[in-house]
């Protein structure tokens, strides 16, 4: 209930004023504990909406500037935290998710193919009669959509590659593929101790670049990691202690939360279906 609590109050820093029906549009949480967390933090006004129980302080903020600063940089982190553990819904009016879209896409200088490169990768297999250099440069940029900045199933991005290759080529021109996008095979365990073949970006242009390849190497041996293994595994590998921002920013970007909000656990997310 807290962070609900907290996502309400993150609400009240957007607008002063917020519906009920809008939040239980862009959550899960539950009407009944919408209501009373808003009974707590703010009063009804008739034909409005409810609005927060104390106005905000210009005159604070003008005199204690460093206060009112950390306070906005505190509000920053708890945005991201609750992104990723509540799963909020893509919603045109969902403030936070407003919030989490303006975040740059992934790097296209460091993930896509030119056309020279293209043909010496298709001169290389000699398959000069089969695959359309044009084509590879197309698939490049599909990929990033497609794996996103976490990572993908092989047997997705191969089946997208149909399109415009031989499917018993497509194996092959990926792996030729993967040195010039920056992409690496990652095998990942799954609930059953299975495991399944993915595949990811080495750099993405922002701050997980540093950190990819410990996280995906996590998931190699175990389904989910905690908060305290992975700060543990980034410390012992890098000497260098994870911030609360670069937690959370890495959370969002590689890690699914369906235990995080009970259990503190993540998995990698990966994406299954095109």
């Amino acid at each position: 209930m807290v962070r609900h609590r907290d996502f309400i109050l993150c609400c009240f820093v957007q607008s002063p004023i917020v519906k009920r029906k809008h939040l239980q549009s862009i959550s899960r949480i539950h009407p009944t504990e919408i209501e009373e967390i808003l009974k707590q933090v703010s009063r009804l006004t008739p034909r409005e909406g409810w609005v927060f129980c104390k106005t905000p302080s210009a005159e604070f903020a003008l005199q204690y500037p460093d206060v009112d600063q950390n306070q906005k940089s505190a509000w920053n982190e708890i945005y991201d935290d609750i992104y990723s553990t509540l799963h909020l819904k893509l919603h045109r009016n969902n403030p936070l998710v407003e919030r989490r879209m303006d975040k740059p896409p992934i790097n296209k200088e460091l993930t896509c193919l030119n056309v020279e490169k293209a043909t010496q990768i298709i001169s290389n297999l000699q398959l000069e009669e089969i695959v359309d250099p044009f084509h590879l440069v197309e698939l490049s940029n599909e990929f990033r959509d497609l794996i996103g900045p976490s990572c993908a199933l092989v047997e997705v991005v191969e089946n997208s590659m149909c399109r415009y290759i031989p499917p018993e080529y497509c194996k092959q021109v990926l792996n030729e593929m993967c040195a010039p996008l920056r992409l690496y095979y990652v095998s990942v365990l799954i609930p059953n101790g299975e495991r399944e073949q993915a595949i990811g970006y080495e750099k993405i242009g922002n701050i997980s670049d540093k950190y990819r390849q410990i996280i995906f190497s996590l998931y190699e041996s175990r389904y989910q990691i905690s908060k305290s293994e992975l700060r543990e595994a980034i410390h012992k590998q890098m000497q260098t202690h994870l911030t609360s921002k670069e937690y959370h920013e890495l959370t969002s970007l590689l890690c699914d939360s369906p235990t995080a909000y009970r259990s503190g656990h993540w998995i990698l997310r990966v994406k299954r279906k095109p």
